[in-house]
C-alpha cells in the first residue's frame, strides 16, 4: 500500500496543507457571504423577498422538466422538488462562486469545458443531503443534467422571473 511508505513527518506537512486550504476556502465562504449581504442592502425586503420566491420557482420547475425528461434523476413528490429548489439557490448563491474561484485554474486550462462540473459537485452535494427523497445516479448522465439545469433556468428566469420581479 502507498500509506505504508508515509513517514510522519510527510503526514504533518499533509494535514498542514489540507488545514491552510480549508482556512483559505472558509475564508473565501466568509468574504462571499458578506460580498452578498452588502449587495442585497440596497435593496427593500420586497424586493428580496420576491427575488428568493421567484428563484426558487424557477427551480421547481426546471427540476420537475428534469425529472420528465431524464430517468437518471428523481425527486419524490413536491415537497422535496421544493426543498431541492430551495437548496439549489441558496447553494448557487453562497457555494458557487467559492468553487468557482477554486476550480478557475482547471477551467481556464479546459477553456471552460469542467464549468458544469460546478453545477454537478452543487447536485451532488444536495442528493447527499436528501438521500432517497433526492437521486441523481451516475456522474455522467449528471454532467447532461445540470447543463440542462442551466439552460432551462436562463431561459424560464427570463420568462417567468422577470414577471414576478415586476410585482
Amino acid at each position: 500500500m502507498i500509506f505504508n511508505k508515509i513517514t510522519l513527518k510527510e503526514c504533518y506537512l499533509i494535514n498542514k496543507v489540507f488545514f491552510y486550504l480549508i482556512k483559505i476556502i472558509k475564508n473565501i465562504i466568509i468574504i462571499m457571504v458578506i460580498k452578498m449581504i452588502e449587495y442585497y442592502k440596497k435593496y427593500e425586503l420586497k424586493d428580496i423577498i420576491l427575488d428568493i420566491i421567484s428563484s426558487v420557482l424557477v427551480n421547481m420547475i426546471v427540476i420537475i422538466m428534469a425529472t420528465k425528461i431524464f430517468k437518471n434523476i428523481y425527486v419524490d413528490g413536491i415537497f422535496y422538488t421544493f426543498l431541492v429548489a430551495l437548496l439549489l439557490m441558496i447553494l448557487n448563491k453562497v457555494i458557487k462562486p467559492t468553487l468557482n474561484i477554486i476550480m478557475l485554474p482547471i477551467n481556464i486550462y479546459t477553456l471552460g469545458i469542467t464549468y458544469p462540473f460546478v453545477n454537478v459537485i452543487i447536485l451532488k452535494i444536495i442528493s447527499l443531503f436528501l438521500n432517497s427523497h433526492f437521486i441523481l445516479n451516475g456522474w455522467f448522465t449528471a454532467f447532461f443534467i445540470s447543463i440542462f439545469i442551466s439552460i432551462m433556468t436562463i431561459i424560464i428566469d427570463n420568462i417567468i422571473g422577470k414577471e414576478i420581479r415586476r410585482g
